[in-house]
């Protein structure tokens, strides 16, 4: 039975049945019958990887990092980024680097 593990911002939360990790999961159910594919979701709405004042990967990573030891999933879906993409003084190609970083 393969887990997916879903981490990130707003996309991953929202609610139970409007998360696109309840989505997913709902995909690969219908196209892994015999697998009984589950995909968790560790999302937290608001969350950022970075600022204008400096880096704040090293948070989320931490997170993740012990998601990945609890959970111990066979994928990681990272849905991080976009609350970055409105913040003023925050390049994409800085938002790149960053995700870039974490799964380093």
């Amino acid at each position: 039975m393969p887990v997916v593990k879903a981490v990130g911002e707003a996309r991953t939360v929202v609610d139970a049945t409007r998360a696109y990790p309840a989505y997913l999961q709902s995909l690969l159910l219908a196209r892994y019958t015999s697998q009984l594919p589950t995909v968790t979701n560790d999302g937290q709405s608001g969350e950022i990887i970075m600022n204008p004042d400096g880096y704040r990967s090293e948070e989320t990573r931490l997170r993740y990092g012990s998601s990945l030891t609890i959970n111990k999933p066979d994928a990681l879906l990272i849905l991080e980024g976009v609350n970055d993409f409105n913040s003023p003084g925050i390049t994409d190609d800085q938002i790149a680097e960053v995700l870039g970083n974490m799964v380093d």
